[in-house]
């Protein structure tokens, strides 16, 4: 295993910031069943966490008295034939600390601040259950990270993860060159509303293993998938964690020239688009955005 490259992706996530290691990356135990790990904080990872908390006096919701900003994640990935395949658990994985059951969130990271003795005098004991007949390895790791505010993740998120402009024009292209039809297709509709606010993106996002057009908001996406923990694309169904997040530059661009109550676009196969109303086009066929750089 490259545990240079292991321990990186470990600790790369778009909703927080690494501090400081716990428990590296370790193999879990596959012969009985049973993994036991020991962590004890130092005097200086008890202050970072005692002083980014507060207390919880508006999310009923949650069972802790307090909103910890600097958290304890727990981390899986699956290693199975040579693939890592991060924020995967075994099947039937049951997680402990210090002997309370955790809830897993399968598919992301694993709060387990709440279950911890924030007190360096205090040992804590992990232990986590899974199948001994399962054939794939799996790595766990313990760290310290800081919740980044909403801002801050969809800045870095323009800043550094917008797909091509150009990426979108030829995924245009070869949808349209794909449909199955005895008639020959030279545009397609695409909404420019968010499936969860139904009102229209600023941030056009997807997932980089999506193969359709339509986008979500990715304010909207986040919030929503920080609550529920699930991570699933609205209109594909599959996995979307946030590392794997992308804003597509072409709708992005096209969103900040178009008329604000335009609630489509009316993509042709040359990569132009032409904006639309509810019921009529924002611009005739003669007034089409030729390149939403321009």
């Amino acid at each position: 295993m490259n545990m240079i490259k292991i321990h990186r992706a470990f600790y790369e996530n778009c909703l927080f910031e690494f501090l400081n290691p716990i428990i590296p990356p370790t193999l879990l135990t596959q012969m009985s069943g049973l993994s036991m790990f020991r962590m004890t904080l130092d005097i200086h990872l008890a202050n970072a966490i005692g002083l980014g908390r507060e207390l919880n006096n508006s999310d009923p919701q949650l069972s802790s008295d307090y909103i910890y900003n600097v958290k304890i994640l727990l981390r899986m990935c699956k290693v199975d034939g040579g693939v890592y395949n991060m924020d995967k658990y075994p099947k039937n994985v049951t997680i402990k600390v210090n002997d309370e059951n955790v809830n897993i969130m399968k598919g992301t990271l694993t709060d387990i601040t709440p279950y911890v003795k924030i007190n360096p005098s205090f040992e804590n004991i992990i232990k986590v259950f899974n199948s001994k007949f399962e054939k794939s390895f799996y790595l766990l790791t313990v760290f310290l990270a800081k919740t980044l505010d909403f801002n801050i993740i969809i800045k870095n998120l323009l800043s550094n993860k917008i797909r091509s402009e150009e990426y979108t024009q030829n995924k245009i292209t070869e949808l349209l060159n794909k449909e199955e039809s005895e008639l020959e297709l030279t545009s397609m509709e695409i909404s420019l509303k968010c499936p969860f606010s139904q009102t229209i993106m600023v941030n056009p996002c997807q997932s980089v293993h999506c193969n359709h057009l339509e986008c979500f908001e990715a304010v909207c996406y986040i919030k929503v998938n920080i609550a529920n923990g699930k991570w699933i694309c609205p209109i594909c169904k599959i996995h979307a964690p946030p590392t794997n997040l992308v804003i597509d530059g072409y709708l992005l661009n096209a969103l900040k020239i178009i008329p604000k109550d335009c609630i489509c676009l009316i993509l042709n196969k040359d990569g132009t688009c032409i904006p639309r109303k509810e019921n009529n086009l924002c611009f005739n066929d003669l007034d089409e955005i030729k390149d939403v750089n321009d």
